[in-house]
């Protein structure tokens, strides 16, 4: 039988292994799970190893405290640096005694409990470092494995972690492969080991890195080894210590995403980008340099999305809250609608930054109706930002087709007295408000303010709506839906912006409209004689002679642009026209491709020609519309690179066989409304 201090002994160096490798255990599960709540056991071992050299100083001598707990502390801290100090002079009997007396005892006692610490705070270290180094190790070998097994197609890149881009990748249709870089920040750097240096490597995991875990667990996260603003070569890839990601960047079915809300960091990660051929996505202003930079890609695949761009997009799938559903629509005696509106449609924006100046396009193009005289019925728009003239100039310069007699800019701030002035003026008739001034929480106030004051000063709520963007509505809902119901009696404020709506792949990529899209112009491409496919148009206009490649490229992005306007703009008609002249298919067959007797319409109904004659001239008010709108205006000639069209004139003023265009395209929207239906009907 051991002898009692023996046996104490033993059990000091059982018990000590066992919280050793339990502490192990533990921390590792929080480097693989939450590596963030690393600093948890690293105080732990900080206030252990000093609450224990406290003790042995005390019994080596030291009195006075203040000493006593600096020469405790730096002990600790030493640990991590793999240190361990039990020798203090005269006081190494502490930690080394021989025999097997009481004393001697203790001091292994001690000795054991010290490298127990010292094991602990080493493993720490180690973490720390492989937190910070192993992972960039881990990343390199799992990139290498998959070019060794050539798995690289098909796949979303995203350079850098953001709720934008975690938004997106959460939308991707099935069958791709996702990849995250994870960046360091953008201050980030490493010149020297350090205690410091590698407390911060706790921070360089994004901070939703845990959260691409939880919500994609099949996605693929490596690290980088600088941030984009420390990437300096021509090579990026190379500089972020990932070079091998070069394999991906040579495939077409490659969509890497700059995601990241530091512009000039994206547009200098694309500019590095450019020259390879898969499909990029970056988040900049689409004015200015990133437009210029799309149109030179030489494989046309560089995309500038941007909230101005992808509200705009997300506005026009919002079909319940399309300006026709706030007018008044004629009818005639029965109570069909008749093709036209009765009232003005009047509007006011509140912050125009790049969300305001996306609502202010879809409500310029989306709100220009035909009246019963056959002219574009009255439209008004109000603009307010604080910063307006520092941004109306820009604008206007880029836009200079706005009619200023419809949308007046104003330089005032929200709450301003002129914005109180202008809404008591307005707010009668007053139909649309949209709101982007910033924060959610300013936002939010403003509509309540609005809907307040409405409530108060309008006879009827019906035909209003507000419009406010809100990256995070579900935190204001609840009083939203409460104002609603209480000042409102209807759902007047609506919510738009949630990243997760926004931002999505088919939002970005129109995928989801593509064939839409692609159908409408087929159909309509048979006016010209000969059905075609976007390729097809793409070729011809590539190959047009006496024209730059620069105008080439602009004609097709504007044609696409209204073949994707022309599906969304079906819905508007829809509701403009009777049932009737959509779901019959004799109506449009009525409608020719070519005119035949100088005759836009053959049926024998005058009724319907009237309704149809409505449509003709309100889509060309549209296309007018959508081209001021998209920074064309008038010229004597079609330049794609001036921005001119001699067409962008009143519908009386066209040639008959220019106004047939519009009439195919209403053709074309009555049988793409009836198809839409057959397909809703199909129990297939």
């Amino acid at each position: 039988m051991l002898p009692v201090n023996i046996a104490s002994s033993l059990f000091v160096t059982v018990l000590v292994i066992a919280l050793v490798l339990a502490y192990f255990c533990i921390t590792g599960f929080l480097v693989r799970k939450k590596a963030r709540l690393l600093w948890i056991p690293t105080l732990v071992i900080l206030v252990s190893g000093t609450l224990f050299y406290w003790v042995a100083y005390g019994k080596g001598g030291a009195v006075d405290p203040f000493p006593r707990l600096v020469l405790s502390v730096s002990a600790t801290i030493d640990l991590f640096l793999f240190k361990l100090n039990t020798t203090y002079g005269n006081f190494t009997n502490l930690f080394y005694q021989l025999g097997d007396s009481r004393e001697a005892i203790i001091a292994h006692n001690n000795l054991i409990t010290a490298a127990g610490l010292y094991l602990c705070a080493i493993w720490t270290t180690i973490l720390l470092v492989v937190h910070f180094l192993a992972r960039r190790v881990e990343s390199m070998a799992i990139l290498s494995w998959r070019v060794l097994r050539q798995q690289w197609g098909n796949t979303c890149l995203f350079i850098g972690i953001s709720p934008e881009s975690l938004a997106v990748a959460r939308s991707l249709p099935k069958g791709f492969s996702v990849i995250f870089i994870d960046l360091p920040s953008a201050d980030f750097t490493m010149n020297k080991l350090s205690v410091a240096q590698l407390l911060r490597g706790l921070r360089y995991n994004s901070d939703l890195t845990e959260t691409v875990k939880d919500i994609l667990p099949d996605a693929l996260v490596i690290k980088a080894r600088a941030p984009l603003n420390r990437c300096l070569s021509s090579d990026l890839f190379k500089d972020l210590g990932l070079r091998k990601l070069n394999k991906w960047m040579v495939r077409k079915d490659t969509h890497v995403f700059l995601l990241s809300s530091r512009f000039r960091d994206n547009l200098s990660a694309l500019e590095k980008l450019s020259g390879w051929p898969a499909h990029i996505y970056c988040n900049a202003p689409r004015e200015g340099l990133a437009q210029r930079m799309e149109l030179a890609a030489p494989h046309g695949n560089i995309h500038i999305i941007d909230a101005s761009f992808l509200v705009t997009k997300t506005l026009k799938t919002l079909t319940d809250l399309y300006p026709v559903h706030l007018v008044d629509v004629g009818r005639d005696a029965k109570g069909q609608p008749g093709g036209y509106v009765n009232s003005a449609f009047n509007a006011l924006i509140c912050g125009f930054g790049a969300s305001g100046q996306g609502a202010l396009a879809f409500l310029y193009e989306f709100g220009a109706f035909v009246g019963k005289d056959k002219q574009q019925s009255p439209f008004s728009c109000d603009v307010f930002d604080k910063d307006m003239d520092a941004i109306s100039g820009t604008y206007r310069t880029g836009h200079p087709g706005i009619d200023p007699q419809k949308v007046h800019f104003r330089q005032s701030a929200f709450g301003s007295e002129e914005f109180w002035e202008t809404l008591s003026s307005r707010i009668a008739t007053l139909n649309y408000v949209y709101i982007s001034l910033g924060e959610d929480n300013l936002n939010t106030q403003a509509a309540l303010d609005l809907l307040t004051y409405a409530s108060r000063h309008r006879n009827t709520m019906e035909r209003f709506v507000i419009l406010v963007k809100l990256d995070r509505p579900a935190a204001f809902q609840p009083i939203i839906d409460y104002y609603n119901q209480c000042l409102g009696g209807t759902k007047c404020i609506h919510t738009i912006g949630d990243i997760n709506s926004v931002w999505t792949w088919d939002n970005i990529t129109d995928s989801s409209y593509m064939n839409a899209a692609q159908s409408f112009y087929k159909a309509y491409s048979i006016s010209s004689g000969e059905s075609q496919t976007w390729e097809d148009r793409d070729n011809a206009i590539m190959g047009k002679p006496h024209s730059s490649d620069l105008s080439h490229k602009l004609e097709i992005r504007r044609k696409k642009s209204q073949d994707f306007a022309n599906c969304f703009h079906a819905y508007v008609k829809q509701a403009l026209v009777p049932a009737y002249l959509w779901e019959d298919p004799a109506v449009a067959a009525g409608i020719p491709y070519q005119m035949q007797d100088n005759r836009h319409y053959l049926g024998p109904d005058k009724e319907t020609e009237e309704i149809l004659d409505y449509l003709a001239v309100g889509e060309h008010i549209r296309w007018v519309s959508s081209h001021e709108a998209s920074g064309y205006r008038v010229g004597p000639l079609k330049r794609e690179d001036l921005m001119t069209h001699p067409d962008i004139r009143p519908y009386y003023q066209l040639e008959e066989y220019v106004k047939h265009y519009d009439w195919v395209v209403v053709k074309t929207t009555l049988d793409f409304l009836r198809a839409k239906k057959e397909h809703r009907n199909d129990p297939t």
